[in-house]
């Protein structure tokens, strides 16, 4: 099938599409432009604002207006929340947040079979971090590496327990062979992204210490890693290695990234610095 994917909101979803763009690739299908005819069209939305939610709903307009008989498949926060919005809109797939690759499974099912499909889990009784392969959209020379998904902070304003379900992290043996193969292939950058970063070193260390960081993975491929962590501690040496590091992009620097402990946790440092 000739599929166009049009991908609103974070680095997380961005991740997220990216992973999806390299599985269907995998799977022989054709990415072709969001402008363009095709013969089935993602939707990956966003829910963080109203003004997210409508932008969600035009794409999604526009994709049926666009190929009428295409396949539209929407997946991402907005279902997760808000299904019934996305049901009153002419949809073949609806499905959420989690399981990437079911969803593919269900759109290739909704392209044979002609029937609509919804597919949605409890977002707060996931328990298991869903590893997909890090790397960058299509045409991108940055990839992005998912670390950490959800939250438990319910903050008042904020919908992302909710979308995203309780926090669960990558495994670091994953995140240091993740980092190794990006570190190695085709991408001149990198990005971490995450929902709630501390939980991802806090559950390997039983402390942390972080702030938004640049760093090169490799002067010699001029891979640069991107982070931002949101830590009420710093810890000096790790500090004083990344501040002198040659390695080191200095703007955007205002906190301290943060410390895995054990040897994966060094490794990684490794590989980032």
């Amino acid at each position: 099938m000739n599929i166009a994917i049009y991908t609103l909101g974070c680095k997380v979803n961005q991740y997220e599409t990216a992973a999806m763009e390299r599985e269907l690739t995998a799977r022989g299908h054709t990415l072709v432009p969001f402008e363009g005819p095709a013969d089935a069209c993602i939707i990956n939305t966003c829910t963080v604002t109203a003004v997210s939610d409508k932008k969600s709903r035009q794409m999604i307009r526009r994709a049926r207006k666009q190929s009428p008989g295409a396949v539209v498949a929407v997946c991402g926060c907005y279902p997760q929340t808000h299904p019934e919005d996305v049901k009153g809109l002419d949809v073949d797939l609806i499905a959420g947040t989690g399981d990437r690759m079911k969803f593919l499974d269900l759109l290739e099912q909704a392209a044979h079979e002609k029937e609509p499909v919804v597919n949605l889990d409890e977002a707060l009784c996931r328990r298991t971090f869903e590893v997909l392969p890090a790397g960058g959209l299509s045409a991108r020379t940055r990839a992005m590496l998912k670390v950490e998904d959800g939250c438990v902070n319910f903050c008042s304003y904020c919908i992302i327990p909710y979308a995203r379900g309780p926090v669960r992290s990558l495994p670091l043996d994953a995140a240091v062979r993740e980092v190794r193969r990006l570190r190695d292939g085709k991408y001149r950058s990198w990005a971490w992204t995450w929902g709630r970063t501390p939980a991802f070193v806090y559950e390997r260390s039983g402390s942390f210490a972080g702030m938004p960081f640049r760093a090169a993975c490799s002067a010699r491929q001029g891979i640069v890693a991107e982070a931002a962590i949101d830590c009420p501690a710093v810890d000096g040496a790790l500090a004083a290695r990344l501040l002198n590091g040659a390695r080191l992009c200095p703007e955007g620097f205002a906190e301290i990234c943060g410390r895995l402990a054990g040897e994966r946790g060094q490794e990684l440092l490794e590989l980032l610095l």
